[in-house]
């Protein structure tokens, strides 16, 4: 610290006068007390304790600028002695101490700096930061004068009663007594030290940064210009005057006469309490962290604190959420900045709807995003944040090393400040704050300071030294700790990893210790992080937690433990997941020991749930021999696949035939008497009209021509097995085949649907409610009862038609009246729902099975779990019901009127143009016989057909946004209240299959009304509200998510908002129910229902029922990939996402061609043009596979990778252009061929029951010869954002059931059997010849 030195006369107020901005901290204040002497600076509310002034205790303390500013120099007479040049002043007082910040004001005058202490800190902290800062005094009252005279050190102490008593003898009973002509210290000027913060870094010891008067001032004046405060603004001070916030807080306002209102700690703990609080002393200045923010539950900020015009927020991440409140109708600034940059270096305006960011740098500083060498990066390209200018802080006090390498000389930009944070800036200098990335790692899905670790470890009393490391191979990570003894050989490891588990979550303890004589540096004589060593498996680290194997099974699944993980001498108490295990290391040690007759019985939910050997052991012991023994080698396989085949073809030649003259017939002779008959434009307005009258004509024709059909083909359906590509199985195809020329899906959800059923043979009571995406089209329905107000839901899948080992199954399902089967649930053939039974989402009920009456049913295969549940009644504010009839018919009609509004823009389009060019019925005709003939016309054609597909986008999330939103409630079914929900959901569900997984979703969606925070990832969700559903930033959805549906059960649907936060992944399948509210940092695993009582923040689940993955397989890739793009690869994306809309004008020229033949040749050869134009889709898509991807291999790849995208737009291509032309094969002989033209591996005689038109990732799928699947493949996921993708095999004659998940890395062994509705593994293998069942499987 730098001596004393001369002083000068000052005026009565020390402002300097000949300069027009104060170079010093004080003078901000002194400049305003000159202006505003009787205005309020300080407002001490009554409700907190004061110390000092027993005279004014629980009485409101009002301070004007006049009585601060006295009380500063009563104080400063008695600090005089002690400061003689640069040095600290300790101030230890309460916050609500009306003396603090003169305290602070004197201190600066008397030409010292301060450092301020809270007094909830221990005395051990006070004292260090003390010690370490030298404070020449400490300034206290008189309640913490004995606390600090009693630290070691012998603080000079300066008591502010004195000074008090002192002022009020000096001037009677005035506080505003005549200001001493005191003189100014030389030494003070924008580079003196002005205080001193104390942070507590990651070294587990408190570093003090220094800040100078220049840099503060700076600071302030520059948030004065361009935020201006008023002298009529009231500002309340949150903070604790031991953090740099309180300095922004207080001093900002002082300099422009505005008061402060001193919010003590009760108050800042008041939560939702605050907002009447923040009323009540008419506060109009506000600056909280988010958390506060969020903590006081205000939904409209506006409104409920009509004096508030400004918030300026800092200190953490700010959520979409609260800026959609808080900057709705208020100035919000979000402000970014360590100490080290003088409190706030950059700010931003938030705005609702627009991306958060932490803004521009404030005033002369500047920003520098740099490479680790230091080097600036593109715009949009991700590194180190730095800051230079004035913004800086000197440094940290006593810690030259320190400072020196945060505060390095760049050559280009002088001296700057290393933050740490990753960040990326824009091309308008807007900020993007990314993360740390100094000594964070991720481990297992988590992200870890191995700082914070390696200051506990030093906090241990044997500990001298430590420094931790992430090692292993990808999927394998650990946390290593290298550990310096402070009596060499003395650590006891286990003891060591204990007391850790007490003061960190059991993710960060290290799994593997080492011992070290020192630690490795560098020459500088830095730690080298890069030189540890590995740490190899532990030899006696197991047997300390436990005994030895004593048992031969014992030591097997101790054998299989250590062959797993890569460890030696398991003790059988130790958990898998101590010793680093995750989700794929506990398939392969399933699969491992499923080889072995004496624990084949264990599951990977029995890893989870038991952990341990000894656990695992007994489990094993007590398990049953199996239900089913293995199943034998197959019977030889029945019936004659080529004549079926030859059979089908001809069947499908005649239904082409019949389709193309109908076609022809209504283009060349329909379509141009109407033209003459309405006239060409009217015609183009009226067509949803015409299209409309010919569904209702249409419709009853093709359900009887399909009973009919039935009728003869199959008489009546009787529950009985029949092979496949035989006679019954010919039949039946060939019923399902005329199924599909009934429009099922514009009848779906109304009675008309269930009156077509009832055609077919199905008994069916009276307010069925039959949701979308409920397969009741593939024969069986005399085997089907449906009882009274029976519910089934979104994707219920009813097994009237099964496939097993090669046959054809019919069985009996049967629900009783009141019944639901929920989302994605099943039941086989043969069983049974009660009356009121309620079967959960994502169960299957096993053949043979019977529910009772009114009980609930959970898992796969379900089991009774209690009583069902009952959903809310409806208000009586609500809807009433109507008849079954009338329902229909509304939703009939309200169907049609959607659709003509959501074509009605083109069809406007149109319409004017033909007027426009005075195109006349004539010439349209003219036209349809040489199509080809006008080029322009093409031209126009195929920009409709792609302005066409985003138009009725466009219209979607128009009516979405500004129709009437669905609030929170229960409804009943067949009213005007749900016919609105069905509606809605139904326009996403449309929108969702163009948009899907795009970045052109999430922006549709929030114009749609959701609330969808930054950078988030949504693939396919299903029968969403959007105006219910809020995500946070950064979150992940992977496809066909069931997303806040309405809960429907007998006759009532319950909506409810719906909420996940940020920084989670929702796997495919996964359901999130109507009224979820999940925390943050989540893991939802695929087929898995979202439970939020259990669901904790930075936990993961899955299974069903769920259960908690400790640890689970993360793959780390470059977040530029992942999370990060640049702006390249931002663009590239973005481009193959756009050229989903072209893909409408391949379509079109593809019918183009096919109208221009079909003038050409003789009407005989329709047939076979129609036959053309769908194998030229599907040949385009063929092409555009082995050009596009090859041959794939298994491997990795980040989202925003070029491969990534051309992958995505190959599946959706797929899709658009080829699932149509290719259905009409499926349970042929002819789609297998093509399979195997896309790369997948098909053997002899396999059956592909469902629907296997469009397949995703088909190089990696294997099937054997024999074998019946109906699976849904998992060949890739996208955890972490990175495609993980890998092969799929199934066995000779295997049997896979309906929506059975397989993971990549599955082996389903020869003549295994696996149950609807399961989830196989990753990397798990299915022992041959045996039955499972259950997600995850398990033998049954």
């Amino acid at each position: 610290m730098s001596g004393g030195g001369k002083v000068t006369r000052a005026s009565v107020l020390p402002v300097p006068p000949t300069r027009c901005v104060p170079a010093l901290l004080h003078q901000l204040f002194e400049r305003t007390a000159a202006r505003h002497a009787q205005r309020v600076a300080i407002e001490l509310p009554p409700a907190a304790i004061r110390h000092g002034d027993a005279a004014v205790d629980a009485e409101l303390v009002s301070l004007t600028y006049g009585d601060v500013l006295a009380r500063a120099h009563a104080l400063r007479s008695q600090l005089a002695p002690f400061v003689a040049g640069e040095c600290v002043v300790g101030i230890v007082l309460p916050k609500n101490s009306p003396h603090l910040h003169a305290a602070q004001l004197a201190v600066l005058q008397a030409g010292a700096a301060f450092v301020c202490l809270d007094l909830a800190f221990p005395d051990e902290h006070i004292q260090f930061v003390l010690d370490d800062a030298q404070a020449v005094a400490v300034v206290v009252d008189g309640q913490c004068s004995d606390r600090v005279s009693a630290m070691a050190g012998g603080f000079a102490l300066v008591r502010v009663e004195e000074s008090v008593a002192e002022m009020r003898a000096s001037a009677g009973s005035s506080d505003a007594s005549p200001v001493p002509d005191w003189p100014v210290p030389d030494w003070l000027g924008p580079r003196s030290l002005a205080y001193v913060i104390y942070t507590s870094g990651t070294t587990g010891r408190p570093k003090g940064v220094m800040v100078e008067h220049g840099s503060v001032v700076h600071l302030i004046e520059a948030e004065q210009e361009a935020l201006p405060l008023r002298v009529s603004d009231r500002c309340v001070q949150v903070s604790s005057n031991a953090y740099d916030s309180s300095i922004q807080e207080c001093w900002w306002p002082f300099s422009a006469g505005a008061t402060v209102v001193v919010a003590d700690d009760e108050v800042t703990r008041l939560g939702p309490d605050l907002v009447p609080w923040l009323r009540e002393h008419r506060i109009s200045v506000l600056m909280p962290t988010p958390t506060m923010l969020r903590g006081t539950g205000c939904d409209d900020p506006a409104v409920q604190l009509p004096e508030l015009r400004f918030v300026y927020t800092g200190g953490e991440a700010i959520s979409e959420d609260l800026v959609d409140r808080w900057g709705n109708g208020l100035q919000l600034v979000n402000g970014y900045g360590p100490t080290e940059c003088t409190i706030t270096v950059t700010r931003a305006h938030l705005v609702p709807g627009v991306t958060i960011t932490i803004g521009k740098v404030i005033g002369a500083s500047r920003a520098h995003v740099l490479d680790e060498q230091l080097h600036p990066v593109a715009v949009g390209v991700a590194g180190e944040l730095c800051f230079s200018g004035p913004c800086l802080a000197r440094g940290y006090l006593r810690r030259a090393e320190l400072t020196e390498e945060r505060f390095p000389e760049h050559a280009q930009f002088g001296r700057i400040y290393r933050s740490g944070d990753l960040a990326k800036q824009e091309e308008n200098g807007d900020l993007h704050f990314l993360g740390r990335i100094d000594t964070q790692v991720k481990v297992r899905g988590y992200r870890i300071e191995l700082a914070a670790i390696e200051a506990q470890l030093q906090a241990q009393p044997q500990v001298r030294e430590a420094l931790c490391k992430v090692q292993g191979e990808v999927g394998r990570e650990l946390i290593a700790a290298h550990v310096v003894a402070t009596e060499p050989g003395s650590l006891d490891f286990a003891a060591l990893a204990a007391a850790l588990r007490k003061a960190m979550p059991e993710y960060m303890v290290p799994s593997r210790f080492a011992e070290l004589a020192r630690l490795p540096t560098l020459v500088s004589g830095k730690v080298n992080r890069r030189a540890l060593p590995d740490i190899a498996a532990p030899t006696q680290v197991s047997t300390k937690r436990g005994p030895l194997p004593r048992t031969a099974l014992e030591r097997l699944v101790a054998d299989r433990f250590a062959a797993t993980l890569g460890v030696t001498n398991v003790s059988v108490d130790v958990d898998f997941f101590d010793l680093g295990g995750n989700s794929l290391r506990a398939a392969e040690l399933i699969t491992s020991l499923r080889r072995e007759p004496t624990a084949a019985e264990l599951t990977v939910r029995d890893v989870y749930e038991l952990r341990t050997v000894a656990a695992l052991c007994a489990r094993a012991e007590t398990c049953s021999a199996p239900v089913d023994p293995p199943r034998p080698v197959a019977r030889a396989m029945h019936g004659r696949p080529l004549l079926v085949t030859a059979l089908q073809t001809l069947w499908l030649a005649a239904m082409l035939s019949a389709a193309s003259a109908v076609l022809y017939a209504a283009i060349y002779l329909l379509l141009p008497w109407l033209m003459q008959q309405v006239g060409l434009w009217p015609l183009v307005l009226l067509s949803p009209i015409v299209m409309t009258v010919g569904f209702v004509l249409y419709t009853p024709i093709a359900v009887l021509f399909v009973a009919a059909i039935k009728r003869v083909l199959i008489g009546r359906y009787r529950e009985q097995r029949a092979p496949v590509w035989g006679s019954l199985y010919l039949r039946n195809w060939i019923v399902q085949r005329c199924m599909r020329l009934v429009p099922w899906g514009a009848l779906q959800g109304t009675e008309f649907f269930n009156q077509g059923l009832r055609m077919l043979g199905a008994r069916i009571g009276k307010r069925v409610h039959v949701h979308r995406g409920v397969d009741l089209l593939s024969g069986g329905w005399d085997l089907l009862t449906l009882g009274d107000d029976v519910t089934l839901s979104q994707d219920a899948i009813v097994g009237l038609v099964e496939y097993d080992d090669g046959d054809l199954v019919f069985g009996r399902v049967t629900m009783a009246a009141g019944s639901t089967l929920d989302i994605r649930a099943g039941m086989q053939g043969g069983s049974s729902l009660g009356r009121g039974a309620h079967v959960r989402a994502l169960s299957n009920v096993a053949s043979a099975t019977q529910v009772g009456d009114g009980e609930l049913w959970d898992g796969v295969p379900a089991v009774s779990i209690g009583d069902a549940e009952q959903l809310p009644e409806p208000a009586p504010t609500t809807s009433a019901p109507m008849s079954a009839v009338a329902y229909g018919l509304w939703l009939l009609f309200c169907n049609a009127m959607l659709g003509w509004v959501l074509v009605a823009p083109m069809l406007v389009v149109a319409a004017w143009l033909l007027v426009t060019a005075d195109v006349r019925s004539n010439e349209a005709i003219a036209w349809l016989w040489n199509p080809t003939s006008n080029g322009w016309l093409l031209v126009l054609i195929a920009a409709f057909a792609a302005i066409g597909v985003i138009s009725r986008l466009f219209m979607s999330a128009l009516l979405l946004r500004f129709t009437k939103p669905v609030a929170a409630g229960s409804y009943y079914t067949r009213s005007f209240d749900y016919l609105r929900i069905w509606l809605r959901t139904g326009l996403l569900d449309r929108a969702g299959n163009w948009l899907s997984g795009s970045l052109y979703w999430r922006w549709w969606l929030r114009f749609a009304g959701m609330r969808l925070g930054r950078n988030c990832e949504i693939s396919t969700i299903l029968d969403v509200l959007p105006e219910q559903v809020s995500i946070g930033a950064e979150t992940f959805f992977a496809d066909g998510i069931y997303l806040a549906g309405p809960r429907i059960r007998s006759g009532v649907a319950f909506v409810a908002p719906t909420t996940l936060a940020n920084d989670s992944f929702v796997g495919n399948h996964a359901v999130v129910h109507a009224g979820t509210e999940l925390p943050p940092n989540i893991l939802i695993g695929v087929s898995t229902v979202a439970d939020a009582s259990q669901i904790r923040a930075g936990s993961s689940w899955f299974g069903q029922p769920p259960m908690e993955l400790p640890q689970r397989e993360v793959v780390d890739l470059d977040r530029t990939l992942t999370h990060d793009p640049t702006a390249w690869l931002y663009l590239h994306r973005l481009l193959w996402e756009t050229l989903r809309f072209l893909l409408p004008v391949v379509t079109a020229f593809v019918a183009l061609l096919w109208l221009d033949a079909a003038t050409r040749l003789h009407p005989v050869w329709l047939p076979v043009l129609s036959l053309a134009a769908g194998g030229m889709l599907a040949a385009m898509v063929l092409l555009a596979k082995w050009l596009l991807l090859g041959r794939v291999k298994p491997g990795t790849h980040g989202l925003w990778s070029a491969w990534c995208c051309r992958w995505d737009f190959l599946y959706m291509a797929w899709g658009m252009l080829a699932h149509g032309p290719l259905s009409p094969f499926s349970g042929t002989l002819w789609l297998p061929i093509y399979l195997r033209a896309m790369g997948m591996r098909i053997g002899k005689r396999v059956v592909l029951a469902g629907s296997f038109a469009q397949v995703v990732d088909p190089d990696m799928l294997t099937v054997e010869s024999g074998a019946t699947i109906d699976p849904m493949f998992q060949a890739h996921t996208f955890e972490d954002r990175v495609l993980k993708i890998g092969p799929v095999h199934i066995g000779e004659n295997a049997t896979v059931g309906r929506a059975t998940v397989l993971f990549y890395g599955t082996k389903i062994g020869p003549r295994t059997t696996v149950a609807p509705n399961s989830v196989v593994m990753k990397n798990e293998t299915l022992t041959a010849g045996r039955r499972y069942a259950g997600v995850p499987t398990r033998p049954c």
